[in-house]
């Protein structure tokens, strides 16, 4: 009769769903908590900002401390004290102003690259660390022009001045001034010859013709070989003219 008690004993736990050996419940939950939602990410406590630049390091400070930045958090325009390597304000502290701070890094390319780090105050919301985020890249777009601007004057001051530029002496110039001298020595036997012979012919005409002859003489002897020098070198010069350019 014992085996029959404990077939009913089993067909009665059967009955009620298996309760007698069933687990207590809720011992299957996972006990990982869920993961946070965007809402729930934390706060970050500093934004940074990054600016290559070739400028020097006085120029980065001079720039960084002449921005005067105010950004608007929540609705509301907050100042930013601008404090040069963490250090040294660029001017009187201001009530309430947000922290910027600059430092100056050694480049791989052989500049330099100005780091700004907003400090994020304690008790920010998500929402105005985002606009301080926002705010920050506005600073930099800033900064990084006005250091554009100093790089593209250092560049324009570090040129060598452009010296003007020396023409060649031309050989045919140097033809061209022998001919110009002949053309002028051929002008004065000329001149000289013309002369002779018409003070000769209004002296004394057909009695006395040497000055006649002196005058004819001057021209055949002495203006025509010149002519034909100075019309020869007229011509060379001409033609070594057009062989320079």
């Amino acid at each position: 009769m014992r085996w029959v008690f404990f077939l009913l004993f089993f067909l009665v736990g059967c009955a009620h769903g298996g309760q007698l050996f069933a687990f207590p419940a809720g011992s299957d939950a996972p006990t990982n908590p869920p993961p946070p939602t965007s809402s729930d990410e934390p706060t970050p406590s500093i934004i940074r900002a990054r600016i290559r630049t070739r400028a020097t390091t006085a120029d980065i400070n001079r720039t960084a401390c002449s921005l005067r930045p105010t950004l608007s958090i929540d609705g509301e325009s907050q100042p930013v004290d601008v404090f040069i390597g963490g250090v040294t304000p660029c001017a009187a502290m201001l009530e309430g102003a947000l922290r910027v701070n600059v430092r100056i890094l050694a480049s791989d390319n052989g500049g330099r690259e100005a780091v700004l780090e907003l400090l994020v105050p304690q008790g920010a919301t998500p929402r105005g660390a985002e606009d301080m985020k926002n705010g920050l890249r506005e600073v930099e777009r800033e900064m990084a022009r006005r250091l554009a601007s100093i790089e593209r004057a250092q560049v324009s001051t570090d040129l060598p001045p452009i010296e003007p530029r020396e023409e060649p002496r031309r050989r045919s110039a140097k033809v061209m001034l022998v001919s110009e001298i002949l053309w002028a020595v051929t002008g004065a036997f000329g001149a000289t010859g013309v002369v002779m012979i018409l003070g000769g012919v209004a002296h004394q005409p057909f009695e006395d013709s040497g000055w006649i002859a002196a005058g004819a003489g001057t021209l055949v002897f002495g203006a025509a070989p010149v002519f034909l020098g100075a019309l020869t070198t007229l011509i060379i010069a001409g033609g070594m003219y057009a062989g320079e350019n």
